[in-house]
Parts: C-alpha cells; sequence; structure tokens
C-alpha cells in the first residue's frame, strides 16, 4: 500500500520522499489490500539527488563515456567502491514465462548491495529506472549474451 501512495503522490503531488524505494521483486496482489482504511502512510523527503548521481544510478558501466570520466572510472575500476552497482549480468525470473521478454529481472542482490552500503537513493533511481525500461534491459541482455 504504501507504494501505491507515493506513486500516486508522485504524479499528484510531487516527490514526497528521495529515499523511499520499493523492496520486493513483485507487485502485490489485489487480495492484499484488506484493512487499509485506517493506515496512515508518511515519508521521509530526504534530499534531491545532484545529476551526476541520477546519472550514476541509472547507467550500466558501458555507458561511462556519458559522465565525466573520473566517475566513468568508478563504473569499472576493480578498486571501486561502488563497483558492485555495476553487475555485468542480472538474473532473470521467468516464473513460468517462455521468452525472456515476459520474464522479470531478478533484482534482490541489487537491494542487498544498495542496503549493506546505505545507498537507498541510488536504489530508488536503479529500480525506477529498471521498471521503466525493463524491455530494453531484456533486449540488452539478450544481444549481449547475458554479460
Amino acid at each position: 500500500m504504501e507504494g501505491l501512495c507515493w506513486v500516486l503522490k508522485y504524479y499528484y503531488q510531487g516527490c514526497q520522499s528521495w529515499n523511499w524505494y520499493y523492496p520486493y521483486h513483485y507487485s502485490p496482489f489485489a487480495s492484499d489490500f484488506t484493512d487499509i482504511a485506517n493506515l496512515n502512510i508518511k515519508f521521509e523527503y530526504g534530499k534531491p539527488f545532484k545529476p551526476i548521481e541520477q546519472l550514476m544510478a541509472v547507467l550500466p558501466a558501458a555507458s561511462r563515456k556519458h559522465v565525466p570520466e573520473c566517475f566513468g572510472k568508478l563504473m569499472v575500476d576493480s578498486d571501486s567502491e561502488i563497483l558492485d552497482f555495476y553487475p555485468e549480468s542480472f538474473p532473470l525470473d521467468l516464473n513460468g514465462k517462455k521468452y525472456a521478454w515476459q520474464g522479470s529481472l531478478f533484482i534482490f542482490t541489487a537491494f542487498h548491495l544498495f542496503e549493506k552500503k546505505n545507498h537507498f537513493h541510488l536504489l530508488l533511481l536503479v529500480l525506477l529506472f529498471f521498471i521503466k525500461w525493463e524491455f530494453l534491459i531484456f533486449i540488452f541482455i539478450i544481444i549481449s549474451g547475458g554479460k
């Protein structure tokens, strides 16, 4: 329910929280929306991201040429503290589906990495990127052979 509130408030009132993210792999069933009349959902606003943080959060390492070189190196350097944010592949959960484009990217590993490093704002941006662009990501995974 919290996710639905965040989305509705985002589109009708503006960003309610820069820190909030949806921590689950699948959306809830309609049957999960029971006893919601008395919910009191509040969000911690946090602070907005800098443009370079936004780019670094949504671009894969292969697109590092679109950020300043000093930041692009962080996306591929084996000694980088943020290298974990740029995995070379993601598991694909077909969940009974036949074709890759029908499946969902399984990004729990990304959740754990972000939670462990306490970078919730980057997680939110990455999650939003994958939700909006998952079809393109599937195509990229298929073209790149899952690498």
